[in-house]
């Protein structure tokens, strides 16, 4: 019979285990472990058998010293089974690892094997202990704060916070309403980094840190994303205090605004500065071209004005001078358009390559009578239409005039022309390569070619302002413009200007 009732009480417990699996779970008889599931295992740190054969001492070892006493007395009332002991209690227990835990316990008498035994089953509370406790210190420092800051707080137009060393809000002042939208209660005991977004990427979440770690004042100004998702500026002053930190917040948005309005103002001022004495430059860079041409032609004139034979000639000179003199208003007309455009304002029609070409040629050997010059032109086509303007002649006319100035004076002037056409991305480029046999340009300036836009040093190879408005030119056209040496690798050798302009589809043309 007593076969058959260890069976039952047997049958039972592991009914119980069954449905508390969940749960860490003792059987304690005699001052000894004679069963525990693996959750306890899992929690303590200690395996069964480790344990199985520990004596009482041994078994309240791990519970915190705080509360041996109280554990090791309703331990052995649960034992002998009597009815005063306490069914349900919390302690702290020690792991094997040496982390402090907290422990909701349940335990009852059962028989086993016709004697009172203690069956246990507990979980950990560990973090609910930590929270609770967390919440306690707040409310407590916020109830002792609160008195004695509330009227002097609410007295600022400024947001004022109290904020403790976990940087949670202790109090806020009435100003929390109307930036937070919510009365100043509703954030107490809340984290900063939960009520504004990306906090830890402000400089008041830096200065916050390093006011609790160095004990020091600081300040700084930056943006906040509020909870209602207005972005606001704020002038920001940190206090270390006992705990915590005092923390000011002075809005300085409209003050930030009005800053930088006047940093763009300021910007736009010096651009328009720069572009006047870039234009100015401009003008008197292309101007001494034509001029120089004009001078040229009258140079000429002078060494056969006496030789009747050749007076014939006096026609085409004056023609030469009338067509260099419309160069000169021309520039002025593009000079004064220029400076009222940007870049992205330049507007381009399809213009015929061959014939501004052909013109920009003539001008260079009208304006350098003097020189011999051969030209070299391969792959012209006279349908080669690109996006450009009435501007696309000064483009030329720039690249062919630098051939020709710095090539030595004492040799002929050669110039190779390459027209291609690519496509870039399914669109048409036509592709110039202007190859001259002069000085070349070393590598260190070709990086800086392009650059000198309001540069005023126009004597360091004197190409600076046209390749600049010709940069700016190409860029209008959605072209692009670049130097590399005609001979790779040896810029002594003469250089070669790469020119891509858009190409006109022929359906469009």
């Amino acid at each position: 019979m007593s076969d058959k009732n260890d069976y039952k009480q047997s049958e039972e417990i592991l009914r119980v285990i069954q449905e508390q699996t969940i749960m860490g779970i003792h059987i304690i008889q005699d001052n000894k472990i004679i069963y525990m599931n693996n959750t306890y295992e899992d929690l303590s740190g200690y395996s069964f058998e480790e344990i199985k054969n520990w004596d009482i001492n041994q078994i309240m070892a791990p519970v915190h010293p705080d509360d041996r006493a109280f554990v090791l007395e309703q331990l052995q009332k649960k034992q002998r089974g009597d009815p005063d002991a306490v069914i349900n209690y919390q302690f702290r227990t020690i792991t094997k690892s040496g982390d402090e835990k907290w422990i909701d316990l349940y335990s009852k008498t059962i028989t086993f094997g016709d004697k009172p035994a203690d069956l246990l089953t507990f979980i950990d509370i560990t973090e609910k202990m930590k929270a609770q406790k967390e919440m306690q210190e707040t409310v407590y420092l916020y109830n002792r704060m609160s008195r004695q800051f509330k009227t002097l707080l609410d007295s600022t137009n400024d947001l004022v916070f109290l904020i403790d060393d976990k940087l949670r809000f202790i109090l806020a002042n009435k100003n929390c309403n109307i930036y937070f939208d919510k009365p100043s209660h509703e954030i107490v005991g809340k984290k900063i980094t939960s009520c504004f977004s990306g906090f830890k990427n402000s400089k008041f979440y830096g200065l916050l840190k390093n006011t609790l770690k160095n004990d020091e004042i600081g300040t700084v100004i930056d943006k906040i994303i509020l909870p209602n998702g207005k972005t606001l500026y704020f002038n920001a002053r940190v206090f270390p205090i006992e705990q915590g930190l005092f923390w000011i917040l002075r809005d300085v948005s409209k003050e930030k605004q009005y800053e930088e309005q006047l940093i763009e103002s300021e910007a736009k001022y010096k651009e328009a500065f720069k572009l006047v004495t870039f234009f100015n430059n401009l003008f008197a860079h292309d101007m001494s071209n034509i001029l120089q041409s004009i001078k040229s032609s009258i140079e000429y004139f002078g060494l056969f004005r006496n030789d009747p034979e050749k007076m014939g000639e006096f026609g085409d000179i004056v023609d030469i001078v009338k067509k260099h003199t419309d160069r000169g208003k021309k520039l002025i007309a593009n000079v004064r358009k220029l400076s009222s455009l940007n870049d992205s304002m330049i507007n381009v029609v399809p213009v015929n390559v061959s014939n501004v070409l052909k013109e920009a040629i003539d001008h260079l050997k009208t304006g350098f009578q003097e020189r011999v010059i051969n030209i070299d032109i391969e792959g012209l086509r006279n349908d080669f239409k690109v996006q450009a303007n009435e501007l696309l002649i000064d483009v030329f006319d720039n690249i062919l005039n630098n051939a020709v100035k710095y090539t030595d004076p004492e040799k002929d002037v050669n110039i190779s022309i390459l027209i291609s056409t690519i496509k870039q991305k399914s669109v048409p480029i036509v592709r110039f390569e202007f190859k001259d046999f002069g000085m070349g340009i070393a590598d260190a300036k070709k990086k800086i070619l392009f650059k000198k836009l309001y540069s005023e040093n126009l004597s360091e190879r004197g190409m600076g302002m046209g390749l600049s408005l010709v940069k700016k030119i190409v860029d209008g056209y959605g072209g692009s413009i670049s130097v590399k040496d005609r001979i790779q690798g040896d810029h002594t050798k003469g250089t070669n200007f790469v020119l891509d302009l858009l190409g006109v589809n022929k359906d469009r043309s």
